[in-house]
């Protein structure tokens, strides 16, 4: 009676292993376990492949803010001014420890009323975005933060304040956001 030996790699499904983010989107990835028997003690190995499992790498995540200015265009010194910002997951993965920053030109005033605990999600899911917001006068910053945000959500911020009434009659008034999450680093 002839009796055969298997010897076989051990496979693990479901393996995971992170990709550097400096990996194009759109990039093929490739993968094929391979099993090796000998069927026989004089026999020499054999080797067997199994399909090919393909993914495509996704584009990176982007949260997508909109930032707009109520009234617009130039403003006279001592003007009050409202900033709306339109926060956005256009992607299709949930994001979690979003961080909003707007830190405030020193020509604007610190704003008058901060903080919500939730806001109207303005996608056709619907619901409420929990966050939490706050002007913080050292550093002269507005933050929100949200600890959950769907895929395809959609919120506003606002927030009112006051050019300096001292500012020159053509200063130039910046105002910049940044956004980051644990997916969107």
């Amino acid at each position: 009676m002839n009796h055969a030996r298997w010897f076989l790699a051990i496979v693990l499904s479901a393996m995971a292993a992170p990709l550097s983010a400096a990996t194009p989107a759109g990039t093929l990835i490739v993968n094929v376990a391979a099993v090796e028997y000998t069927a026989g003690a004089s026999d020499p190995p054999t080797i067997v492949e199994s399909n090919q499992a393909v993914t495509q790498v996704s584009p990176a995540q982007a949260l997508v803010v909109t930032k707009s200015a109520d009234p617009a265009g130039p403003l006279p010194p001592g003007s009050a001014v409202t900033f709306s910002l339109m926060v956005e997951n256009p992607g299709t993965m949930d994001l979690s420890d979003v961080v909003i920053s707007d830190p405030l030109d020193p020509l604007l005033s610190p704003p008058a009323v901060v903080g919500a605990e939730s806001v109207p999600n303005k996608s056709p899911s619907g619901g409420l975005i929990a966050l939490s917001g706050a002007y913080i006068a050292a550093t002269r910053t507005m933050r929100w933060e949200v600890p959950a945000l769907p895929a395809g959500a959609r919120f506003e911020l606002s927030f009112a304040t006051q050019i300096s009434a001292l500012a020159p009659e053509d200063a130039l008034v910046r105002n910049l956001t940044t956004q980051i999450s644990t997916q969107d680093p």
